[in-house]
């Protein structure tokens, strides 16, 4: 015989975790090396027009 017990558990898919996108790329990671050689900042100027604008 066997007998199953069930516990409420507490309901996980509503839980929320905070997390930074840097914290999900690796410290020696490709991308993150050529950030640092590679400047982009001219980028942001030739696209600002094409999202709004925060206030």
């Amino acid at each position: 015989m066997v007998l199953v017990v069930l516990n409420k558990s507490i309901d996980k898919r509503d839980q929320y975790e905070m997390i930074s996108i840097s914290e999900l790329v690796l410290n020696n990671h490709l991308l993150r090396k050529v950030d640092v050689i590679l400047d982009l900042k001219f980028v942001y100027e030739l696209v600002e027009d094409k999202y709004l604008r925060k206030y």
